[in-house]
C-alpha cells in the first residue's frame, strides 16, 4: 500500500534472530518514499522507514503467523490481518495495528478476531496425499465512505467437511 510517501508491505518470513527465531512469521516494513520525486530519480532513495514483526504470541503461546494483509487510513494507522497457527487452537484468523506514535517497530496487542473451530485438512485429491492449501484468501482495505474504518478478511478452521468434495 502506499500512502502518504509510505510504502507499507508484509510478507510471511523465517527470522533468524529475535523472538520468533526459526517460526513462521509475518513481518511488515514501511518504506519512506518521500524523496524518489520521479522515475528518473537516482537508485537509494528509498528507506526502511519502520519495520517489525506480528507474532501473535502475546494471545497464543508458540503461535505462527502467516498469509497477511495490510492496509493504512487517512490518518496514518496501519492495520494487518493473518492467519495465526500454533499447537494449543486451530487456524484462526488474527489481526494487529499500530498508531502514528508508537514506538518503532511495534504494534498494538494482537487479537484473534476469529478463533478456529476445528483441525484443518483440505487437499482437495483423493486420499490424503495431495498438498494442504491454506493462505490464498487474506486482505485488509480501507472504507472508502470514510478513510478511516478498516475491513479485513482471513481464513479460519471452520467445522470439517468432505476434504475432497467442493462445497462441504
Amino acid at each position: 500500500v502506499w500512502r502518504n510517501n509510505n510504502l507499507w508491505l508484509t510478507a510471511t518470513t523465517l527470522p533468524v534472530a529475535g523472538p520468533n527465531t526459526g517460526q513462521t512469521t509475518t513481518h511488515w516494513w514501511r518504506l519512506d518514499t518521500a524523496a524518489v520525486t520521479s522515475s528518473l530519480s537516482p537508485a537509494g532513495l528509498i528507506t526502511i522507514g519502520d519495520n517489525g514483526e506480528a507474532g501473535a504470541e502475546d494471545v497464543v503461546p508458540g503461535a505462527m503467523t502467516a498469509w497477511s494483509g495490510i492496509a493504512v487510513n487517512a490518518l496514518d494507522e496501519m492495520k494487518l490481518t493473518y492467519g495465526v497457527f500454533a499447537p494449543a487452537i486451530y487456524p484462526s484468523a488474527g489481526v494487529d495495528g499500530r498508531q502514528p506514535g508508537d514506538p518503532p517497530g511495534t504494534l498494538q496487542p494482537s487479537v484473534i478476531v476469529r478463533p478456529g473451530l476445528a483441525p484443518y485438512v483440505r487437499t482437495f485429491t483423493s486420499g490424503s496425499t495431495g498438498r494442504n492449501r491454506w493462505g490464498d484468501y487474506a486482505g485488509m482495505s480501507v472504507d472508502p465512505s470514510d478513510d478511516r474504518t478498516f475491513w479485513g478478511f482471513n481464513e479460519y478452521a471452520d467445522v470439517q467437511g468432505n476434504p475432497t468434495t467442493v462445497g462441504t
